[in-house]
């Protein structure tokens, strides 16, 4: 569900931004503005899920882990929060993967 919402997500709000310049609500600067706007939210977003990735990846590490469990530790990290901030959709499944072991998948 998830990805068909990030599918549509920008032609939706690209349409109505249109439809909203086009009945002359917002003025052809006003829509590039609001656009651009929600581009550097989803930038600011972006850098807050890489910041706390390296701050996971870099605790974890001190701590003794290897890379892979490192790795785990923050796809586990970023997961969670997105879960908590999110109705749930297809998003709860990902910490399942990330928890997977591979040596228990091999076993079957």
């Amino acid at each position: 569900m998830l990805a068909s919402v990030a599918r549509w997500a920008v032609p939706t709000v690209v349409l109505a931004q249109g439809c909203l310049v086009w009945t002359g609500v917002f003025s052809l600067g006003e829509a590039v503005a609001v656009g651009l706007a929600i581009e550097l939210l989803l930038a600011g977003v972006v850098v807050a899920e890489v910041a706390l990735g390296a701050r996971v990846f870099r605790a974890s590490r001190s701590q003794g882990a290897d890379g892979h469990e490192a790795l785990r530790q923050v796809l586990s990290a970023v997961f969670a929060r997105a879960r908590r901030q999110s109705d749930g959709g297809g998003v709860r499944a990902l910490p399942c993967v990330v928890a997977l072991d591979p040596s228990e998948a091999r076993r079957g």
